[in-house]
């Protein structure tokens, strides 16, 4: 079984070294009492305390079918 935990904190770390994601503040994999999972995708408040969140719908996916997911729903 793959650990969907790790991968979303891994993919968050690469995200955050790249131009458009650098403000990126959170990538954590969460799983609701429904047993639907998700990737949620922070961005830094800006000066005005706004940021941006991405809720990516992962259930059902495999590790590498879960980073393509979350990287095509956060373009």
């Amino acid at each position: 079984m793959e650990n969907k935990k790790l991968i979303a904190e891994e993919l968050g770390n690469l995200l955050k070294m790249t131009r458009q994601f650098s403000d990126l503040d959170t990538c954590e994999y969460v799983k609701d009492s429904n047993g639907n999972e998700h990737v949620v995708v922070t961005g830094k408040p800006n000066e005005t305390g706004y940021c941006w969140k991405y809720y990516c719908n992962v259930t059902w996916d495999s590790g590498i079918a879960m980073i393509r997911d979350v990287l095509k729903q956060i373009g």
